[in-house]
């Protein structure tokens, strides 16, 4: 087991974990941390930055829901 694996009953994944995840690559994700309306939930520990994964995964689901609003506004203009 990890470390950074758990913490107070929730799952910590590191950024490698994320982006398998997300199916995204490492600047993608720095991206959403960057991401000045919606930045992905994250925390550090020393230089690393950890993702609790039930964080993660909500805001995944608002972000796709967002992004299909826009896809829909952008096609009936």
């Amino acid at each position: 087991m990890d470390e950074y694996t758990e913490h107070s009953g929730r799952r910590l994944l590191k950024e490698a974990e994320v982006c398998r995840l997300l199916n995204v690559s490492r600047d993608g994700i720095r991206r959403f941390r960057l991401d000045p309306v919606d930045p992905i939930p994250y925390g550090m520990a020393g230089r690393r930055y950890l993702y609790d994964e039930a964080k993660v995964l909500k805001w995944a689901e608002r972000a796709a829901k967002r992004d299909y609003q826009r896809r829909v506004k952008q096609y009936l203009r």
